[in-house]
């Protein structure tokens, strides 16, 4: 028996009125996910829990099965693992965007400075590193806009930080990080310094003048926030006693591979953006089964169309789902002749309309390839008629 799990980042969302109150899943067309949502389990997973807000990191810990109150330290210690960025005990890890600000860098204008390129933003974090680095302080290049801080040993994380793509449009000053205790002051006050003189460096850079020339927004600040020490966790073999891949563009889950103990195949072509290689990734999926018993694959592309704001466009990054994944794997798993069982999931939602995080429950549908349901259900939302999972989505995968 062999385990699939297939997450679209972001892909659940609320009634969207330029979708005549449907929700982008409602909308597409999804022949893959209604089969198995008709054939299998069809529910609801609680992924946000325990007081935490909508994210990436935190709906995946609830995915594995991990304890967001006793494993859980932060988002940015995971992507740091991913980078290979050593944490001594008390370091602190901190993401870093490198985005756009408006109107003086007083509103919070596009999170991701226009998806700005890897080796634009490879140039921008080597001058701040320059400029602002040393005495403990450590900028690090990732991919695109999602790069990581460190700061070393004598500062402490009990800062109340805040998501950029959660605050598109608002003020930047009350969004500035704020001490959550005493304890935070000095790293609260070196955060926002930080933030505040980025903005002279980045503003003349060559790169950020050749893309205002080009008609792109430039990348003129950077963003600091989901800051934690590195975590402990336990790992997938010793929770489930399976192996596992996972198959992603993006660092959090390169990140999770690290920590957890299973294996990231990289595949050629794969952005975490809309142009990413959906084929490269289902065929790189099915492959992975060949030397462990669990995959999952991870598509960013929907979540990144809910902070923009474009229902169209989400629609059609879930029709991409369908068709260019999930018919691919489904193909080679029938012409291989194994039997398997695959979960089509969200790590959360991002609803269109306010471009952030939420943290309702998902839809998600489970099927074993050896059984078959009579029913026609259109995967989405409001058709999750199997209930509200009690136990953990690796739980019920692992189950039979």
């Amino acid at each position: 028996m062999k385990y699939i799990l297939v997450v679209g980042d972001g892909m659940s969302d609320l009634p969207v009125k330029a979708l005549g109150g449907k929700t982008p899943l409602e909308t597409a067309q999804t022949p893959n996910m209604d089969f198995l949502a008709s054939n299998g389990i069809a529910g609801k997973f609680q992924t946000i829990k325990d007081g935490f807000g909508g994210g990436t990191d935190i709906g995946h810990f609830s995915i594995f099965g991990l304890s967001l109150k006793k494993e859980y330290t932060g988002r940015a210690p995971i992507e740091a693992a991913a980078m290979g960025i050593e944490l001594a005990p008390n370091d602190i890890a901190i993401r870093c965007n490198l985005l756009n600000l408006e109107e003086n860098c007083s509103k919070m204008g596009d999170y991701s400075a226009g998806h700005i390129t890897s080796e634009e933003a490879s140039q921008l974090i080597r001058a701040l590193q320059e400029k602002l680095g040393g005495n403990g302080v450590e900028f690090y290049a990732g991919v695109q806009y999602r790069h990581i801080l460190v700061l070393r040993e004598k500062y402490i994380p009990e800062v109340v930080t805040f998501p950029p793509h959660d605050f598109t449009g608002k003020d930047v000053a009350s969004h500035m990080p704020k001490p959550k205790s005493a304890k935070g002051k000095e790293t609260a006050q070196l955060m926002e310094r930080l933030v505040r003189a980025s903005w002279e460096v980045l503003r003349d850079h060559p790169v950020n003048k050749k893309r205002i020339k080009e008609g792109k927004l430039p990348a003129n600040s950077i963003w600091l926030w989901g800051q934690g020490i590195a975590p402990r966790v336990r790992t997938f073999n010793q929770m489930y006693g399976k192996s596992g891949a996972i198959i992603t563009a993006v660092d959090i889950l390169r990140g999770f591979a690290t920590l957890l103990g299973l294996d990231f195949v990289k595949v050629q072509g794969a952005t975490g953006y809309f142009d990413t290689n959906w084929e490269g990734k289902a065929d790189a999926g099915v492959k992975a089964l060949e030397n462990h018993d669990f995959v999952l694959v991870h598509l960013e592309a929907p979540d990144e169309a809910g902070h923009l704001g474009d229902p169209k466009k989400k629609t059609e990054m879930i029709e991409n789902l369908d068709k260019r994944v999930l018919t691919r794997i489904m193909k080679q798993m029938k012409e291989k002749k194994i039997d398997y069982r695959i979960v089509v999931m969200s790590d959360h939602d991002t609803p269109v309309e306010t471009k952030g995080h939420g943290d309702g429950p998902v839809p998600f549908a489970l099927w074993d390839s050896r059984e078959t349901k009579n029913r026609k259900l259109k995967f989405c939302e409001k058709n999750a008629n199997d209930g509200l999972l009690q136990r953990s989505i690796m739980e019920e995968l692992f189950s039979k």
